[in-house]
């Protein structure tokens, strides 16, 4: 099984819109596709960092990354549909399903 990907606030506009990203792969996906914004990539558990989402561009989302178990990570990201929908369209797209 491949990570998996879903919006877990609601559709209402909010400041904050919150991704779980969970499953093997997960780590993989965050390392090929998350840029810290210090430098340092290791994620531990109950950490919470910021840094931009790059997916096939070199523009991208600043997110917070909060790595929640082993293999779960949330992505808070602004909470316009546009952000998180882009961000989940472009896991999918980047050859993991989408929850």
């Amino acid at each position: 099984m491949m990570a998996s990907a879903c919006r877990v606030t609601g559709d209402a506009p909010s400041a904050i819109s919150v991704i779980e990203l969970s499953g093997r792969g997960a780590i993989e996906w965050i390392d090929r596709n998350w840029s810290p914004a210090n430098g340092q990539k290791e994620l531990k558990i109950d950490s919470i960092r910021y840094g931009k989402l790059c997916i096939d561009t070199d523009v991208g989302e600043s997110i917070i990354v909060c790595r929640t178990a082993q293999d779960r990570f949330e992505l808070h990201c602004h909470g316009g549909r546009i952000a998180s929908e882009t961000i989940l369209y472009l896991k999918e797209k980047n050859g993991n399903p989408i929850a």
